[in-house]
């Protein structure tokens, strides 16, 4: 999805005006934008890691394929403790339920101790979206989708409003 904005120079002696369209990747520009909020506002900034990708399937002849999460946070020891991924529309499709679903049991496998029972999507604030939850109907996995109101958090950082961001990017990953 791609939002354009015009741009007029006009030559007001000759009324002649020429226009150019520059088109923005919005879907980019949201990844960006919750993925600094998260460097900048997690209570521990160096647990978070941004479209880091690690191997995820081989194949014989061609090599690996990743996979690359939108946001990932790890604790002290390394270990995964939420999975992110940022999307810029206004409904979660099942393809986004099974990517998140892959992400869990990826990064699940790789924890000693624990599985991954929880991953976040974050999506923008419209009228028709709200705060929900997935749940797998095997292995009651879920993905917590968050609304992201993005004109209050850029109302907070004009105010340099640190507590009340640090807030709303702990929120954006709470199961409560």
């Amino acid at each position: 999805q791609k939002t354009a904005y015009e741009i007029r120079n006009c030559d007001w002696s000759s009324d002649v005006c020429s226009s150019d369209l520059i088109f923005y990747d919005m879907n980019r520009e949201f990844e960006n934008f919750v993925g600094n909020l998260f460097k900048k506002y997690y209570k521990k900034p160096n647990w978070v890691k941004i479209q880091t990708g690690e191997p995820a399937w081989n194949t014989p002849g061609e090599g690996t394929r990743s996979m690359r999460p939108d946001i990932i946070i790890q604790d002290e020891k390394g270990d995964v403790k939420n999975i992110i991924d940022v999307k810029y529309k206004d409904k979660l499709s099942t393809g986004d339920l099974y990517q998140l679903g892959f992400y869990m049991h990826e990064y699940g496998k790789k924890m000693k101790d624990k599985e991954l029972d929880d991953a976040f999507a974050i999506l923008p604030k419209s009228y028709s979206l709200s705060d929900k939850t997935y749940t797998s109907t095997r292995k009651e996995k879920t993905v917590h989708q968050k609304i992201l109101d993005v004109n209050r958090c850029l109302e907070l950082i004009k105010e340099n409003n640190v507590t009340e961001l640090q807030t709303m990017v702990s929120n954006l990953i709470s199961t409560d």
